[in-house]
């Protein structure tokens, strides 16, 4: 008899140890993950979007005089995997009307990210949901249910977003940051920098750019995107904002919607050919380099693309990765002579592809 308890129970030690190891077994871990349940964490995050298209569908700002603005903000970002849409206005009517002139067919759009609860920015989803449910909606998680009602009602599917989290390829949230309201913001990786779009900026467009450059420590930032929230902000704090951006190493910069116009002038001022004139219609391309080699000043000598060897793209993608080329990089890459150096450094400067920065010993190459 005691022989049949012990055997009893060590069946029942046997399969509990078992269910342990099967509940305890540790899930592959993901491309991104979090890390302490606050900071997302990229492990392994190489690929990034070698295009991607901007297009503002709503703004108060006009860009395209045939389409229709209206206090608010909409954007839809086209990368070569999908298409989502970040923002919906105030208005699905002028969402729609406008989408349907750019030839934006809402069907094509798989995602939707809401910034914050304001009507100008989430107006128009409960209209564009009508003509388009099979999307998932990331929303902040402070969101009412009324919200997330309504998304469900119209049989759509909804994320709640509380802290950064990847939402696309090459595409990611800030997570809900504190305003007040409470709001996310959108970054893309892309092979030029990280673009990064703000809905109105509430919790501040400085502090915006700084948590997107602490998710992406390695990355630049090559163009903030939206609404800056500054209309009505005196000069002072306004030139303070736009030193904060080079500092933040901002390449470039295109507000709208809820800048004011004195936000853009600033900009402006200081930007020069980087600040982007941005308003409902404008398209905006972001490319690799490589990519974009239709050099203007040499089309219009040579009315055609520019031809380029094996041996400038390399030089094009080594300043892509490391910001920058010298003399000395270029001989431990090519093995070849100061002379060859400096006859393959002058063609691509004639090219209008890269421009001499420093003096002396420091002399180095970036890209124009």
């Amino acid at each position: 008899m005691n022989h049949k308890i012990f055997i009893f129970i060590a069946i029942l030690v046997l399969l509990g140890a078992g269910i342990f190891l099967i509940q305890t077994k540790k899930e592959p871990q993901s491309k991104v993950s979090f890390r302490e349940g606050k900071e997302l964490k990229i492990e392994e995050e190489k690929e990034k979007a070698r295009e991607v298209t901007l297009i503002s569908v709503y703004d108060n700002y006009q860009v395209n005089p045939e389409l229709k603005t209206a206090w608010g903000f909409g954007c839809a970002v086209k990368t070569s995997k999908e298409l989502l849409l970040f923002d919906t206005g105030g208005n699905s009517e002028i969402l729609l009307s406008n989408m349907e002139k750019m030839d934006i067919d809402p069907k094509s759009i798989s995602k939707v990210i809401i910034s914050h609860i304001h009507g100008d920015h989430i107006g128009g989803l409960k209209g564009f949901l009508e003509k388009n449910n099979n999307v998932t909606v990331f929303i902040p998680s402070s969101f009412p249910d009324s919200i997330r009602d309504m998304i469900t009602n119209q049989g759509a599917e909804f994320v709640s977003v509380d802290r950064p989290r990847k939402i696309s390829d090459f595409v990611y949230t800030t997570g809900e940051l504190y305003g007040p309201p409470k709001e996310q913001s959108l970054i893309i990786n892309s092979k030029k920098g990280l673009i990064v779009i703000t809905g109105c900026a509430h919790p501040g467009v400085v502090n915006i750019v700084k948590k997107a450059k602490e998710i992406f420590p390695e990355e630049k930032v090559c163009l903030v995107l939206g609404g800056f929230h500054l209309g009505g902000v005196s000069d002072f704090e306004l030139k303070s904002i736009v030193s904060d951006f080079r500092k933040l190493g901002v390449e470039k910069v295109a507000p709208s919607h809820c800048s004011g116009d004195r936000c853009r002038e600033l900009f402006k001022e200081e930007y020069k050919e980087d600040f982007i004139e941005c308003g409902v219609g404008k398209i905006i391309e972001v490319k690799e380099k490589v990519m974009q080699l239709s050099i203007e000043g040499e089309k219009k000598r040579k009315g055609g693309q520019v031809a380029l060897t094996g041996r400038q793209i390399k030089i094009i993608e080594f300043i892509q990765r490391n910001g920058k080329i010298t003399s000395g990089d270029l001989q431990k890459m090519f093995e070849i002579s100061r002379q060859a150096i400096h006859k393959e450094i002058r063609k691509m400067a004639e090219l209008d592809i890269i421009e001499q920065k420093g003096s002396g010993k420091a002399i180095f190459y970036v890209l124009k």
